[in-house]
């Protein structure tokens, strides 16, 4: 089973001084995620296809991804992070914020053809995508919230099946169908 965070790495302990207020513990966390991280936004936007333009638009660049990610992860201090899993699943948080918000502020922008935004018959689209993705993360999460979480892990912290599994008490088997189950949940609402 491949790690995204070095096992032997005192991550529990690092959580514990940074809720005290240690700006030195979560900058060593966030160093012990930062180039797994990284490595996994640039995977992922390298596997975009061509075709699909409506979300091109608002990916920036990774290293601006993880820089709002550090910003906002830095101010969670309060939220409840006492293990690996929670560690996690706020990162997961996090990274859907940033990436719903930067959908948004490309969708609202007026068309300029230096930031490369969609044309103008793209935009109601990119709106109403949006909403509907939304829609469907909510009514996931209140129908199936393991489903949702699983998802979550998957696609914003870039977890692997395996590790997901360890990390909610559950079998690789059941990771693939909730897996499963959150897509054909999307593809259904997007659909609608």
């Amino acid at each position: 089973m491949k790690s995204t965070i070095n096992e032997k790495a005192p991550v529990t302990e690092l959580i514990v001084e940074w809720k005290k207020g240690s700006s030195t513990s979560f900058n060593e966390l966030f160093e012990i995620c930062y180039q797994h991280f990284k490595h996994e936004v640039r995977k992922q936007k390298l596997k975009k296809t061509s075709n699909i333009k409506q979300l091109d638009f608002c990916i920036q660049t990774t290293t601006s991804i993880v820089h709002d990610a550090y910003l906002k992860l830095s101010a969670h201090r309060e939220q409840t992070v006492c293990n690996r899993k929670d560690l996690y699943v706020l990162i997961s948080q996090v990274v859907k914020s940033i990436l719903y918000d930067q959908y948004r502020k490309a969708a609202s922008q007026k068309r300029n053809s230096s930031n490369n935004l969609p044309p103008e018959n793209l935009e109601g689209a990119s709106s109403e995508l949006l909403a509907k993705l939304v829609l469907a993360d909510k009514s996931l999460s209140k129908e199936k919230s393991r489903c949702n979480n699983v998802l979550n892990l998957s696609l914003f912290a870039a977890l692997p099946v395996e590790e997901i599994a360890s990390l909610l008490n559950i079998s690789v088997r059941t990771v693939h169908n909730d897996l499963n189950f959150a897509k054909a949940w999307y593809l259904d609402e997007l659909s609608a």
